[in-house]
């Protein structure tokens, strides 16, 4: 008989660009499903194994943008908790009762940089991006640290000027790939995705600072059966260990 809940997932990530990462575990009753933002997935698997040894609950997980798992999730992605690099994202699900506001936390922070290839020597300093042909960021609609590099270049009277050169990305991963290869001349990303291309690329600019801090927000979501589930992960990732880990892959402490 077809697992209707796995075809509908199939199709799903077919058509949006998704990325799954399942346990190894086949005991569903045991197990929640987290949508979270792409620039979380190297942490937060390491954050599920030890989450699972102390629970003994396994975590299933489907990575994206923050924008596109909020969207899907008014259109029935069947999972238990949501994690958002955007606060407002999270506060849209909770207004329209898709998410619980009770349950909603924000738990780390992050900040967004401009990068370049280390072989790029044409992106020296912030000014320098006006001189390129090609500067990446992420969907300003959908992915947050596109929507951030948006903010701050209309705010600094920029983004008239750069908007013909930018290049847009599905999820934050794709800018630093980019980056990395060489494929653009400079990206706007998170520090903890520069933090996994570090070795081939360096930071031109800090654009975010203490005082204006990227929160990561997260919430359990209404339709979701495993709540009590849901609850004890959202409590174990504002744990000592969970920060810990986190803080380790470039995210900073709220």
């Amino acid at each position: 008989m077809i697992n209707k809940k796995k075809l509908w997932l199939s199709i799903f990530a077919l058509f949006t660009g998704f990325t799954f990462s399942v346990s190894c575990k086949r005991n569903e009753k045991n197990q929640i499903f987290i949508g979270s933002a792409m620039s979380l997935k190297e942490p937060l698997l390491k954050i599920a194994a030890e989450f699972e040894k102390k629970h003994g609950i396994s975590v299933r997980f489907a990575f994206a943008s923050s924008g596109v798992i909020s969207t899907q999730i008014r259109a029935g992605l069947p999972v238990d908790v949501y994690l958002s690099a955007n606060r407002t994202f999270v506060d849209g699900l909770v207004d329209t009762n898709f998410a619980d506001k009770n349950s909603q936390i924000d738990f780390i922070s992050n900040q967004l940089v401009l990068i370049r290839s280390k072989e790029n020597k044409n992106v020296n300093e912030f000014k320098d991006i006006e001189n390129v042909k090609r500067i990446a960021c992420g969907n300003t609609q959908t992915v947050p640290a596109g929507i951030y590099t948006r903010q701050y270049l209309e705010k600094t009277g920029m983004w008239g000027k750069l908007k013909g050169k930018m290049v847009f990305g599905e999820h934050v991963r794709q800018i630093s790939d980019w980056v990395q290869r060489g494929e653009v001349d400079a990206g706007f990303v998170f520090k903890s995705d520069y933090n996994i291309v570090k070795a081939k690329t360096i930071i031109v600019k800090t654009v975010s600072d203490n005082k204006h801090k990227i929160r990561y927000s997260a919430a359990l979501v209404t339709a979701s059966k495993k709540k009590e589930k849901g609850a004890k992960f959202l409590e174990f990732l504002k744990s000592p260990l969970a920060i810990k880990i986190l803080e380790n892959h470039g995210f900073s402490p709220l």
